[in-house]
């Protein structure tokens, strides 16, 4: 059986919106959404690449929108399926895909449909 694999990024916000929606859920509906089309976590990973000055960038924004909203850490989630040799599932080497979020793109086709990144 051949393996395909599939990168996802989950992003969260903090605040006061934190309190209706928090990041652990909005981690386990993008998990979940993905098991219903057949893919399953292989590793999770923390993104929070923060710095002094992304803190304070961040600290900045909190208080700007009278703590209701700020950006917050995001997380990677690899997901992997497996695809059996005859299947009508594609796993083609001519296939174009966009090198930010992976979406099927056309030949000729200037912009991502899914995330917007020019192709070149």
């Amino acid at each position: 059986m051949k393996r395909e694999n599939k990168v996802v990024r989950v992003m969260t916000s903090g605040g006061l919106s934190r309190l209706g929606y928090a990041p652990a859920m909005r981690l386990k509906n993008a998990i979940w959404q993905e098991n219903k089309n057949g893919w399953y976590v292989k590793q999770v990973i923390d993104d929070d690449t923060s710095n002094f000055f992304i803190s304070l960038l961040r600290a900045i924004i909190l208080i700007a929108t009278i703590f209701i909203w700020c950006p917050a850490s995001s997380f990677i989630v690899i997901f992997e399926r497996q695809i059996q040799e005859g299947s009508t599932d594609k796993v083609n080497s001519s296939a174009m895909l966009c090198p930010i979020c992976q979406a099927d793109v056309e030949e000729g086709q200037k912009f991502c449909t899914k995330c917007g990144h020019k192709l070149d």
